[in-house]
C-alpha cells in the first residue's frame, strides 16, 4: 500500500481563505452602506426640519412674534458644521425650553412639543405679577411665587404694590420670597379691602423680626401685625374695623399706625 502526500501551494491557500472571509465582509459592509445612506438623505431632506413654529401665549407681556423669532435663531446652523440643528427628529424639547425661559424672565413655564413632520409647538405661561420688590439698593419685579425676575424702578405712587425687606443683598432673577408668605400678603390684602375697603399698597418685612409683617394702606396708616396670625384674619379685620370706626373715626387722616401684633390688645398712633 502506498501512501500519497498532496501539497497545497502557499499561494492557494491564501486565495481560498480570501474567498471564505469575503461573504462575512458583505454581510456586514452592505448594512452599514445602506444605514450611511438612509443617513444622508434623512439629512438632505427639508421635510423633515423644522420650518413652522406655533406659539401659544399665556400672558400680555411678551410677543408672539418675539418667541417665535427667538425659538427660530436657536436651530439656526449645524452640529458639528455638518449635521442641521432644524431636524426634527434631532431637536431637544427640553434644551430649547431651557434656553426660552432663561431668555424670557417673565415666561413662567415654558412647554415644547415636536408635531411631525416639521412643525413646533411652544407653550409659554407668564408670572402671575403681584408688584415690586426692594431693600436699600435695587428693587426688582416680583410674581406671586416670590420670584424676582426683572430689575425695576424704585417706584413710590400706589399704582404698583410694594414689598421693602432689610435684606442686603439678592439675584436677580432669583426666589426672594417664600410662597407662604406671599399666600398670607395676597390673604390680607383680599381681607382688608373686603372687609373695611382698604387698599394694601406697601409691604414691610424684616430679617431681624421674621414674624412680623407690616402693610400700609392707600389712606396712608400701616397696619402692624404678625403673619403667623393668617388664620386668624378675620378676627384681626374685625378688631381693626372696631378701633377705626369706634375710637379713630373723623381722625383716620391723622392715623400713622396700628398695632395688632397682641392679639386683643391693640395700640396706635397719631403722626406729630
Amino acid at each position: 500500500m502506498h501512501n500519497k502526500i498532496v501539497y497545497i501551494p502557499h499561494e492557494d491557500r491564501k486565495t481560498k481563505q480570501a474567498h471564505k472571509g469575503m461573504p462575512h465582509f458583505w454581510f456586514f459592509a452592505i448594512p452599514a452602506i445602506l444605514t450611511v445612506l438612509a443617513a444622508i438623505i434623512l439629512l438632505l431632506l427639508p421635510y423633515l426640519r423644522i420650518s413652522h413654529i406655533e406659539v401659544i401665549l399665556s400672558g400680555n407681556t411678551l410677543s408672539l412674534e418675539e418667541i417665535e423669532r427667538e425659538a427660530a435663531l436657536f436651530f439656526t446652523g449645524n452640529y458639528a458644521g455638518i449635521v442641521p440643528r432644524n431636524l426634527i427628529f434631532l431637536a431637544s424639547m427640553d434644551s430649547v425650553s431651557y434656553h426660552l425661559k432663561n431668555k424670557f424672565s417673565h415666561a413662567e413655564k415654558v412647554t415644547t412639543a415636536k408635531k411631525y413632520p416639521h412643525t413646533l409647538r411652544i407653550s409659554v405661561a407668564e408670572r402671575d405679577f403681584f408688584g415690586i420688590f426692594c431693600n436699600e439698593q435695587k428693587c426688582a419685579f416680583l410674581d406671586k411665587n416670590g420670584f424676582a425676575y426683572n430689575e425695576a424702578p424704585n417706584s413710590s405712587g400706589y399704582l404698583i404694590v410694594k414689598i421693602r425687606s432689610d435684606v442686603k443683598e439678592f439675584s436677580i432673577p432669583s426666589r426672594v420670597m417664600e410662597k407662604e408668605l406671599m399666600d398670607k400678603m395676597i390673604s390680607l390684602a383680599e381681607g382688608l379691602k373686603k372687609s373695611m375697603g382698604e387698599e394694601a399698597v406697601e409691604y414691610e418685612i424684616f430679617n431681624e423680626i421674621p414674624d412680623e409683617i407690616r402693610v400700609r394702606t392707600a389712606s396712608g396708616f400701616s397696619i402692624w401685625l404678625k403673619h403667623d396670625d393668617d388664620d386668624d384674619f378675620p378676627n384681626v379685620f374685625k378688631i381693626l374695623k372696631i378701633i377705626l370706626e369706634q375710637e379713630i373715626k373723623e381722625r383716620k387722616s391723622e392715623l400713622e399706625y396700628i398695632d395688632l401684633r397682641f392679639g386683643n390688645k391693640v395700640f396706635y398712633k397719631f403722626k406729630k
